[in-house]
């Protein structure tokens, strides 16, 4: 059992040093190996495979190849969400993949889509982090940013006011994501 996940985590390492080197072919096949090996470990997904599909994910966006994102976006979410009651750190992991999933859908205009998810992941932190948390000023800034650009003025600077005020009080006058909440703003 060591050997194979130091077999596991020499692949992780492999796959994020071609990451590093932006060489996304070999990346990507590292990655994908990860999850073969994960499987043939675990015989199941677990969160840990849910967690090198996401990484996946992020080389597919990088390299523009959405519909892979998504397919593997979706599988993790999935997976997160069945570990959703037993596990916060989850919790944050399912949001941030529900986040992924919003932000492909705002890249390809599907403002109806994007919003469902960026509000679903905006609730999901409410509970497990509260809403004086950074994470929570991000999903309402990037609420805000959606409702721009679906020109609802009054909707982002609800969103956008909510989350500099967030990001002013734990986060500070010089921090950038104060910044770029005044920017957005």
């Amino acid at each position: 059992r060591k050997d194979d996940q130091e077999y596991g985590n020499s692949l992780n390492n492999l796959a994020s040093l071609y990451t590093d080197m932006n060489n996304y072919p070999a990346a990507i096949n590292a990655r994908r190996n990860v999850l073969d090996h994960l499987i043939k470990i675990f015989h199941r997904k677990t969160t840990d495979y849910a967690t090198t599909s996401t990484r996946l994910a992020k080389l597919y966006i990088e390299t523009g190849d959405y519909d892979s994102a998504f397919a593997l976006l979706k599988d993790a979410s999935i997976i997160y969400q069945a570990e959703l009651d037993s596990n916060s750190t989850n919790n944050s992991l399912y949001a941030e993949t529900l986040d992924q999933i919003a932000s492909l859908y705002n890249k390809q205009n599907d403002f109806t889509n994007a919003e469902f998810y960026y509000k679903k992941a905006k609730d999901i932190k409410e509970l497990s982090i509260g809403e004086n948390n950074p994470s929570y000023a991000e999903s309402l800034n990037n609420l805000g940013l959606l409702a721009t650009k679906r020109k609802n003025y009054p909707e982002a600077k609800k969103y956008l006011d909510s989350a500099s005020d967030i990001r002013l009080h734990q986060l500070g006058f010089g921090h950038p994501d104060y910044s770029e909440s005044v920017n957005n703003i």
